[in-house]
């Protein structure tokens, strides 16, 4: 006899099956048929965060501490009235301010956390474009690009910049096979070019700045639903890629000259602060690294296991936690057992509790 379920809705009872999510459905199909109806009807809605975040202040604080502390592992110093006042001000980059909305804060340098010296107000665009960039870089490259998208920017102009800013430059070409098997594989998406015409345009000027790199620029999608084919991308450096990010080039080409108008100097003190290029280094926190190297651990266990490798996953386990003799197989013996066995499903488990949780559901989805 088949399970059946209750309805949350109805209290009928009814064969159980998932969601458009995945998920086991908690209502029957009829209730279900009932639901999708008057989703259907619904007018489409463009909620305002912003706006909604002005209207609960109080709300948008907890949250804000959650995520700064709890998930970003951020340092943070700044009261609850000095953040509401903050996020209350224009922003800092391109002085958009709305009296129903907020703004959010960004960190000067990226380096430190959530102290007042180090916040300034500013919007949602500027906050994403800039990223983990040098807020002097974020300027001037603002500059660099409205000057070459209204072709007054001098070849020598754009040297000098990237000669100062050489840290933000890529000095390793991006091969052809490991572009496409990334793209493919990794991020899912269709990769169609030939390696001629990938080669071609990665030698081309940026489309954004006018940058020609000797070691190749990237590629920029310009409909980002869609994969890499040769109507669908155009060359770009890293850093204007970084910045345009989901933007079309139309709103990213007026944010910068947003920037580039407004921003036209910036205190002196900036000009101090370390920059760490794309890595941001000195930003980890000990626990972040902690973490970095339990997940490659966790990558050389899972696979000898699974592929049930003893000898290989005893000499993965000892090279990477360096632990006795005596500590490996008091730890692992009984996951030893289960391997031979082939009891796999029995081995998930310990294997839970060796690597943890959250990096063994990333491998079992990865590998």
């Amino acid at each position: 006899m088949s399970q059946v379920i209750k309805c949350n809705h109805c209290s009928k009872t009814y064969e159980p099956y998932k969601n458009s999510k995945g998920s086991d459905s908690k209502i029957c199909p009829s209730c279900r048929a009932v639901q999708q109806a008057v989703e259907a009807r619904r007018p489409v809605r463009i909620r305002n965060y912003q706006a909604e975040a002005k209207r609960n202040l109080e709300n948008n604080w907890n949250m804000f501490k959650r995520t700064s502390i709890e998930k970003r592992n951020k340092e943070l110093s700044l009261t609850k009235e000095e953040y509401f006042e903050l996020i209350q001000k224009p922003c800092s980059y391109c002085n958009y301010y709305n009296i129903e909305e907020i703004n959010g804060i960004d960190r000067v340098d990226n380096t430190k956390g959530y102290i007042l010296d180090n916040c300034i107000p500013c919007c949602k665009h500027c906050n994403r474009m800039k990223h983990i960039l040098h807020p002097v870089f974020f300027i001037k490259k603002a500059s660099l690009i409205t000057k070459q998208q209204t072709n007054i920017l001098e070849d020598y102009e754009r040297k000098n910049f990237y000669d100062k800013w050489k840290i933000y430059v890529h000095k390793i070409p991006s091969h052809y096979i490991y572009v496409k098997r990334i793209n493919e594989e990794k991020r899912g998406y269709d990769f169609t070019l030939t390696k001629e015409q990938y080669e071609e345009l990665i030698y081309k000027p940026c489309y954004l700045c006018g940058f020609k790199n000797i070691v190749g620029n990237g590629l920029d999608r310009q409909d980002t639903s869609k994969g890499y084919s040769i109507d669908n991308v155009l060359t770009c450096c890293s850093t204007c890629n970084m910045m345009k990010a989901f933007y079309n080039k139309d709103d990213f080409i007026k944010q910068m000259r947003k920037i580039s108008d407004f921003k036209e100097s910036y205190p002196v003190e900036w000009d101090s602060i370390i920059c760490n290029g794309f890595h941001m280094g000195a930003a980890k926190s000990d626990e972040v690294k902690k973490n970095k190297d339990k997940q490659w651990r966790s990558v050389s266990i899972y696979k000898a296991v699974k592929s049930e490798c003893l000898e290989e996953f005893k000499k993965k386990t000892l090279e990477s936690t360096k632990w006795s003799i005596e500590e490996y197989n008091n730890s692992t013996k009984e996951l030893f057992e289960k391997v031979k066995a082939s009891k796999f499903e029995d081995v998930e488990n310990d294997l839970k509790k060796l690597i943890g949780d959250i990096h063994y559901l990333r491998l079992k989805n990865n590998h």
